[in-house]
């Protein structure tokens, strides 16, 4: 896995955090100052947690993408509140491929790191709903990833794939990460699709 796949994708994921707790946090009438700072906390807060987790520094993390990724999605949150954007399939899809990137993207990590499957599913479960955790919690939500089915349930058979064939599949790192991205992804779309009717 290249360091330009891992920056884009981390980046990625970012931004897409970020949006996702700017346009709920106004959607709920909170302050714009407050909705910003809460988007910038919620994308930093995956890779965070994910290099915390590795004993990587952090410092690597917070001077890099992560920050102005995060910045950048807040201000695209605003502006899709502020054009009055349909607010339900917005935020789940964003928030569905936000949490399949950085789920993906932290077990990728572990596996370079050498870590053993269990830890690197743990990396990867943390890494993917941190960020939705501490949107939700500080709205004052019950946090997502308890309260609906298949949310973090569909990070795990995605992370067991990618590990999968990167281990026995000699799948180059990059390739089995967009796979476990699509999965977790779809799992989680799909769901939603059956059990609500649209997506």
């Amino acid at each position: 896995m290249t360091n330009t796949f891992s920056a884009f994708c981390d980046a990625a994921a970012s931004v897409m955090l970020a949006a996702c707790a700017v346009y709920r946090a106004r959607q709920y009438g909170h302050a714009l100052d407050g909705a910003l700072l809460l988007g910038c906390l919620a994308g930093v807060a995956s890779p965070v947690a994910r290099d915390a987790l590795l004993e990587l520094p952090l410092r690597e993390t917070l001077d890099g993408a992560a920050l102005p990724a995060s910045l950048c999605g807040a201000l695209c949150g605003l502006a899709a509140f502020r054009w009055n954007i349909r607010s339900w399939p917005l935020f789940r899809w964003t928030d569905a491929w936000s949490m399949a990137l950085a789920a993906a993207l932290g077990c990728g990590e572990a596996m370079l790191c050498g870590y053993g499957p269990a830890a690197c599913l743990l990396v990867g479960m943390a890494a993917g709903t941190v960020g939705g955790l501490a949107r939700d919690l500080a709205l004052g939500d019950t946090a997502l990833a308890v309260q609906q089915q298949c949310h973090a349930a569909a990070v795990l058979p995605g992370l067991a794939v990618q590990w999968g064939l990167w281990q026995w599949g000699q799948l180059p790192l990059w390739a089995a990460v967009l796979i476990s991205c699509v999965l977790i992804a779809g799992l989680r779309l799909g769901y939603a699709f059956w059990k609500d009717g649209y997506w």
